[in-house]
């Protein structure tokens, strides 16, 4: 019989609570070893894709919510300050433009980092996935006030274009 997370001992195997065979192992291995990387390797077959993109969707809508409630200082290590005067560089636009997620390398400021965020809800895979984002709210808590902070970038023009990449992000939910 299945554990509950309550009654779980201490030290546990995936075995402890459901039935798997080989061929499932290799299906959570590769979830787990890849559930964060850039891109999937592409000779994948469907079904470890699709158990992978399962995983990451969920990993996705998470991170929103882990960020949703944390500060900047706590995410980003800079404060409201810093994190404010910062402004959007233009590989991580080209990301967002494309709907996609902004590469490591592409990050170079603050802000940059709130933009590769708001990019996961572009590579959502599931439609399911995208409906629970909507509703879990936290993408919008997250574009609303950016680590729960109310004020406004300080350049204009970088305030511009957060405006814009919120009512894009907002348009492109509602039709996601």
């Amino acid at each position: 019989m299945a554990r509950t997370p309550d009654d779980a001992p201490a030290t546990t195997s995936i075995r402890d609570f459901i039935e798997t065979d080989e061929h499932e192992d290799e299906l959570i291995r590769a979830s787990i070893a890849y559930h964060s990387d850039f891109r999937l390797p592409a000779q994948l077959d469907e079904c470890t894709r699709s158990f992978c993109d399962i995983v990451r969707d969920g990993d996705k809508i998470d991170l929103m919510r882990t960020i949703a409630d944390s500060t900047v200082e706590t995410i980003l290590k800079v404060d409201e300050d810093a994190f404010l005067a910062s402004h959007f560089s233009a590989p991580t636009l080209a990301a967002f433009d494309e709907h996609r997620c902004v590469a490591r390398d592409e990050r170079n400021e603050p802000a940059d980092y709130l933009v590769g965020l708001i990019c996961f809800m572009f590579e959502l895979v599931y439609p399911a996935s995208r409906a629970l984002a909507r509703e879990q709210d936290d993408i919008y808590r997250l574009l609303d006030a950016p680590f729960g902070i109310a004020r406004l970038f300080t350049d204009p023009a970088t305030q511009a274009t957060w405006e814009r990449l919120k009512d894009e992000t907002r348009d492109w939910l509602a039709h996601a």
